[in-house]
């Protein structure tokens, strides 16, 4: 019966451990990295890549691509 009570104690102080810690956990609020065109393209391409590339991404997830021309 002590043995049991014991592992009980234990398993509830993992569980509190676990919660308090998972408090603290945010999601990121996105990406942290600068994008830039490659080295000698110019600047104006990026929006017209970026476009085509989020048209992709959409895709493949059964979405509506939208390119955005700007």
């Amino acid at each position: 019966m002590k043995h049991a009570l014991l592992r009980w104690n234990v398993v509830l102080a993992g569980l509190c451990v676990t919660a308090g810690l998972a408090g603290c956990v945010s999601a990121p609020q996105g990406p942290r990295v600068a994008i830039m065109p490659a080295p000698g393209k110019p600047l104006d391409l990026l929006p017209l890549k970026t476009s085509i590339a989020e048209a992709m991404r959409a895709s493949r997830w059964g979405q509506i691509p939208v390119v955005r021309l700007r």
